[in-house]
């Protein structure tokens, strides 16, 4: 069932992809024409709407677990995660990124599910206060496997504490409202729980925990 809703969310954007890119490429096409021929503001007004659509598609494609690799691996985790975030640091060089990752041996997880949930999450972190710092922990407590990501920026606005779980929900200009969701459906095909919240010294923490044996048989 958890991989079910995992597949229908990743169903829903591709299909939202490929039926949205053909009329918004043509619509572009046609419009930068008239463009070339004449001056217009309305036509550049149009053009900015719709390469901010597929901005918008980009943006909720790459959100979205790749539903090809649901699969659970041994794999051990801990050198997984060191490697996602040297990685994401090299791509953020300004990012003031701090690890605790205690070495847990091999884990059950889909690998490029985790990776993609990892990377999100510390982008989403990172977008909060880019000048804050970020803290990624990764740590086994009484049998659960708990991954969090912490930030001092403005923390969760009341409406995503509120309504955390549903997709389509932000408070971002340009955001898709898909992150925390997918990463709830990532807890969830694993048996666990995504947990959300403002921490009392500034900023949000999101944590993801589950069992250390790995996720139940259907």
């Amino acid at each position: 069932e958890k991989q079910d809703r995992l597949r229908a969310i990743g169903a829903l954007a591709a299909g939202f992809s490929h039926e949205f890119a053909s009329p918004l490429n043509a619509a572009k096409i046609r419009i930068e024409r008239v463009s070339r021929k004449q001056t217009s503001d309305d036509a550049d007004a149009a053009l900015e709407a719709i390469l901010e659509c597929e901005s918008v598609v980009k943006r909720m494609n790459s959100s979205q677990l790749d539903t090809r690799s649901f699969l659970q691996k041994r794999i051990d985790g801990s050198s997984l995660l060191k490697e996602l975030c040297e990685t994401w640091r090299a791509e953020h060089p300004t990012a003031k990124l701090e690890t605790q990752i205690s070495d847990l041996g091999f884990i059950s997880v889909p690998p490029v599910n985790f990776a993609q949930v990892v990377l999100n999450l510390l982008d989403n972190a990172y977008e909060a206060n880019p000048d804050g710092i970020l803290k990624i922990k990764f740590s086994l407590v009484n049998s659960t496997l708990e991954l969090s990501v912490e930030d001092n920026g403005p923390g969760f606005s009341e409406l995503i504490l509120e309504r955390m779980g549903e997709p389509f929900i932000t408070t971002k200009p340009e955001g898709t409202g898909l992150g925390l969701y997918v990463s709830q459906l990532f807890s969830q095909s694993l048996g666990g729980e995504l947990d959300i919240q403002n921490k009392v010294t500034g900023g949000a923490k999101v944590s993801l925990r589950w069992s250390s044996q790995g996720a139940p048989h259907a």
